[in-house]
């Protein structure tokens, strides 16, 4: 089962990606067979699988109902352009550092980001209209880090 958080994380990286190669997000997660969107549903994929506790097959659903399978051929094909070609490399390294830091490394952040002096970033662009949006329609708290500094 996708947690609320995983599926939020989902969203902000698919949001990232597609602004990045200038897409829309439902294209990227559709069928089209573009360069930049096979591109960018590659590195998706992979990101979601590191960042997220989804399953192949939840990371599938993500993807206008992707198997498994195909989304195992994304993530090997992934490594391969990583190891060989120098350009992937380099646009996957400008893309997956938005995506660092410990509260992409822990499940219990309710959105994945947080909020400094009411203004949000996530990589490096303000996306405090995406916030809103996702954290009501699925329910969720944005919280701050003085928030979760007072937790600790």
């Amino acid at each position: 089962m996708i947690t609320n958080t995983s599926r939020a994380k989902v969203q902000l990286i698919l949001d990232h990606i597609a602004k990045y190669f200038m897409v829309d997000v439902e294209d990227l997660v559709g069928t089209a067979r573009s360069k930049p969107l096979v591109t960018g549903r590659r590195m998706a994929m992979n990101i979601i699988r590191a960042k997220t506790v989804c399953t192949l097959e939840e990371i599938g659903s993500f993807f206008s109902g992707r198997d498994h399978s195909t989304v195992i051929f994304n993530l090997n094909t992934h490594d391969d352009l990583m190891t060989y070609n120098k350009d992937y490399r380099m646009v996957y390294e400008q893309i997956s550092i938005a995506f660092t830091g410990e509260m992409w490394d822990c499940e219990s952040y309710p959105l994945g980001y947080t909020l400094t002096n009411g203004v949000d970033y996530f990589g490096f662009y303000k996306i405090k209209k995406h916030a809103s949006k996702i954290a009501s329609e699925l329910n969720l708290t944005i919280i701050s880090i003085k928030d979760i500094r007072k937790a600790k």
